[in-house]
């Protein structure tokens, strides 16, 4: 996926701990996402892995997959072109930060079945995304969801194992066998489920409008009731207070926190699809694939969903 073009960048639009990305016109005005990576940058296996997701999904067409353009490597950089989005999910929350003409989901129930679908169908191109977050799902210019950024993703075993022990991904989102060992189960290592109990805190966050996912906003209201962050600085009480998170998503039933519990009177068919997301054993939580079968859903054309994305 390489040709011969030149790019030059209008502005940084996201940046990562080992990647910036930024909108980029060609010479024929045609604006793209460039995603930039230092040559020099150690993990090359993450890389590779995360450009085999992006091609395998342009080739298949994947609706629900952000869709690589072409990708090409020179002395400083490794370049990931991909097409242009409106927005993400993220830019969705905070509407003073929003374009004016970024689209808008059409509600959360159709949100919930698109994101469930491209997560069932991530899976079954054999990875696992482990960080899904709000700004790394998309939207189209017709209000889609888009999974993007696979920096962290892993392929999977045929029991749908990847060979990571341990869960990287953003706090307050991770799942919690990837802070208990224990929970991990025979094989010890981190499954697709991961991803199922991440989308589950999205959806609650989505629902409720809140500025952070449920666990990093009760870790908050707990290290200010614990005083472990008063009188110090701003380094040490974010370290705190991610050490809070991971302590409550070790600890914390999700059912009893009050962002889910407000679920359970405003809409209980979400309440309990949520309540099979959100499950702490991954042995018992379901697939993206049972999901797919929930009562939630029970209106949805999955074939006419992924057609008209």
């Amino acid at each position: 996926m390489h040709e011969n073009k030149t790019f030059s960048i209008v502005r940084k639009i996201g940046e990562g701990a080992q990647a910036a990305v930024y909108l980029a016109t060609d010479e024929s005005g045609y604006a793209s996402a460039l995603k930039l990576m230092p040559s020099s940058y150690g993990d090359l296996e993450s890389i590779q892995t995360e450009q085999d997701i992006l091609r395998a999904a342009a080739e298949r067409g994947e609706p629900f997959i952000a869709r690589l353009v072409m990708s090409f490597r020179d002395d400083l950089f490794i370049c990931f072109v991909m097409r242009m989005y409106a927005g993400s999910l993220e830019d969705l929350m905070y509407p003073q930060l929003r374009d004016r003409n970024s689209p808008v989901p059409r509600n959360i129930h159709a949100m919930a079945a698109e994101l469930v679908c491209g997560l069932a169908r991530l899976h079954k191109m054999g990875y696992a995304h482990l960080d899904i977050k709000l700004d790394n799902i998309l939207l189209s210019s017709t209000g889609h969801i888009v999974y993007t950024d696979f920096g962290m993703a892993a392929p999977v075993n045929a029991q749908g194992c990847t060979s990571a022990a341990t869960a990287n991904g953003t706090p307050g989102y991770g799942a919690p066998e990837g802070y208990l060992s224990d929970l991990l189960g025979r094989d010890g290592r981190i499954t697709q489920k991961a991803d199922v109990w991440s989308l589950g805190i999205l959806l609650v966050q989505v629902l409720n409008q809140t500025e952070y996912p449920m666990y990093t906003s009760l870790a908050l209201r707990k290290v200010e009731e614990w005083g472990i962050v008063r009188d110090v600085d701003d380094d040490t009480a974010r370290a705190r207070t991610a050490e809070a998170v991971r302590f409550l998503v070790a600890t914390t039933d999700p059912l009893e926190i009050p962002e889910i519990q407000q679920i359970a009177t405003r809409d209980p068919a979400l309440h309990d699809l949520l309540s099979k997301m959100l499950v702490r054993s991954p042995q018992e939580r379901w697939t993206a694939e049972q999901l797919q079968g929930h009562h939630f859903f029970q209106d949805v054309n999955w074939c006419e969903l992924e057609r008209c994305a």
